[in-house]
């Protein structure tokens, strides 16, 4: 039944066939609204080849219905090829997503252009660009015959999908590099077809390191130079054989092992694959295996503020020292940092920080700037603010309150409406609006060996969504929750993913904060009446009254 869903969609193609400046309309590296029905134990499309006497149109509508057919590095898809392009031709160096058909055109019979609209692409490294308006390709095609039938001598390295069809043949993965302190990975996502060689695939993408706008703030254990010495990963008994080149030899003890830990929390991520083993030039390498830290958990259970109240939303209350500080201060938000140590308090004076222990709970001023945003806190306990102004710049202080870090730049462009940082402390998620248009935007934070921050890296912009209510959130390891509205009337909570997709879930009225648990299994709005509901199957259903702030 899948394959002839396929197939449908398929012939349904043919039938149609200094200072970083703040990006304000070019690529948008989030993917569309893709959400997959289908299983894992999908069985690939399997296209046919060319049939004996076929013409160019043929040919040529063949070869694009091939690109269905990733299996054995398009095997098919080389059968309209003449033999010299068949052994060149690099289908993953570029794949256009349309919406529309394309348009082909013969210009007589040795060549044919194909126009795409395309509405995204992914490169030969798994990264997916979404456009914020389809962005027109010309693909020039030539033809020869060769032993007497017509073949495509000529053709573009890259391929075309439809969206339905990407998202049956494509999944995402992490690819993972270490922060600059070698304590916590760092999650950059891609996107490659589900066949044997995506192992293969994910290693090599590993290896060339991470996406340029996060590259400051990543680390890649491997030496320079490094690469895969045989062109596979062959998997044996749910373990990965990845074969290093001699640049590998370089590395020292510890780096072998925080390669290893690289490659393990890449690789697990294959359906068939449970560990790693190194080798180096074919000789097996001995390394113990260290542990690793993926993107820290949040509280299971959001913190609310309510009158004069700081607790989990259960009822328990994991910042109990801390608390009786909210009606003190007469707190309006706050920030908990992901051990529970550390709580921050936003008031008509400022930022303060609170220690969550008995005896320690004496608020510290660190930030008395007028008109400041909800602060956030990092895993490394550095507690950031940030005014609503284009003119003010973002903060940093330690436990003590002593400021260490101060950034203005490209932030100063633009008005601020909320940020966040993401559970590892290694990027940076804000709102900036320029009059009435809101956009989202990510950027590497930037440490020293010590986690110190010492600075911003350019911006990324994720969406140019209308963003309301009362700030972001963090969900999970790559994406990024608001609520957005649709001509200031729906309210509609929204989760970008870095890299991804973009989800919008059931609309409901008033909602001005949404949360979800890192798991996404747990989601939750906060309306501007207080109330705070829970999304179930596609209700919103009543959880809690009273409530002034909620966040995790």
């Amino acid at each position: 039944m899948r394959k002839s869903v396929l197939a449908a969609l398929v012939i349904g193609v043919l039938a149609l066939s200094g200072c970083a400046q703040i990006p304000t309309d070019s690529a948008v590296q989030v993917g569309s609204d893709i959400q997959s029905t289908v299983t894992s134990d999908y069985t690939y499309y399997s296209p046919n080849g060319p049939s004996k006497g076929d013409g160019q149109s043929e040919i040529l509508n063949g070869f694009i219905n091939a690109f269905t057919g990733p299996k054995d590095d398009y095997l098919v898809a080389r059968e309209f090829l003449t033999s010299k392009l068949a052994s060149t031709w690099s289908p993953t160096q570029n794949l256009y997503i349309e919406n529309s058909r394309p348009v082909i055109s013969y210009q007589g019979t040795a060549a044919a252009t194909v126009v795409v609209q395309a509405a995204a692409n992914v490169d030969e490294q798994g990264r997916y660009t979404t456009f914020t308006s389809p962005e027109s390709h010309t693909l020039k095609f030539e033809f020869a015959k060769e032993n007497g039938q017509w073949r495509i001598s000529s053709a573009p390295n890259a391929t075309i999908l439809v969206r339905p069809v990407f998202d049956v043949l494509f999944q995402s993965y992490n690819l993972y590099f270490y922060d600059q302190q070698m304590r916590y990975l760092i999650p950059d996502l891609r996107w490659f077809p589900t066949r044997p060689s995506t192992g293969t695939r994910l290693v090599s993408a590993l290896l060339a390191g991470p996406s340029p706008w996060l590259s400051k703030a990543a680390h890649n254990s491997f030496p320079n130079g490094t690469k895969l010495s045989l062109e596979s990963v062959p998997i044996t008994d749910g373990t990965a054989v990845v074969d290093l080149n001699a640049a590998a030899a370089k590395a020292t003890t510890d780096q072998l092992q925080h390669m290893l830990a690289q490659l393990n929390a890449t690789l697990t991520q294959v359906t068939s694959v449970y560990g790693t083993v190194i080798r180096i030039v074919h000789a097996p390498q001995s390394i113990s295996e260290l542990p690793y830290r993926l993107a820290l958990s949040t509280n299971t259970i959001p913190y609310q503020l309510g009158d004069g109240t700081l607790g989990n939303l259960s009822g328990a209350n994991s910042v109990e020292a801390a608390s009786p500080q909210a009606k003190a201060l007469q707190a309006t938000d706050f920030a908990v940092n992901n051990e529970n140590t550390l709580v921050a308090y936003l008031n008509s004076n400022g930022v303060s920080v609170v220690k969550n222990y008995k005896g320690a709970t004496v608020p510290t001023l660190v930030d008395g700037r007028p008109n400041l945003l909800r602060p956030a806190i990092d895993p490394q306990g550095y507690t950031f603010s940030l005014g609503s102004g284009k003119a003010s710049v973002l903060r940093a202080f330690d436990r003590t309150g002593r400021p260490i870090f101060a950034f203005g730049g490209w932030l100063t462009q633009y008005d601020h409406v909320s940020f966040a940082i993401s559970k590892e402390g290694s990027r940076l998620a804000v709102v900036l609006r320029n009059g009435a248009q809101t956009s989202l935007y990510s950027a590497a934070i930037i440490r020293d060996y010590q986690g110190v921050p010492i600075g911003i890296g350019d911006p990324l912009l994720l969406s140019n969504a209308k963003i309301v209510g009362n700030g972001i959130g963090w969900i999970g390891e790559n994406s990024v929750g608001f609520v957005s509205a649709v001509d200031g009337l729906v309210t509609t909570p929204t989760i970008v993913t870095i890299g991804g997709d973009t989800k919008t879930l059931t609309a409901i009225a008033g909602a001005v904060e949404f949360v979800a648990s890192s798991t996404d299994s747990t989601q939750l709005v906060l309306d501007s009446h207080g109330a705070v509901l829970e999304l179930r199957g596609f209700t919103w259903q009543l959880v809690k009254t009273g409530v002034k702030q909620l966040h995790f």
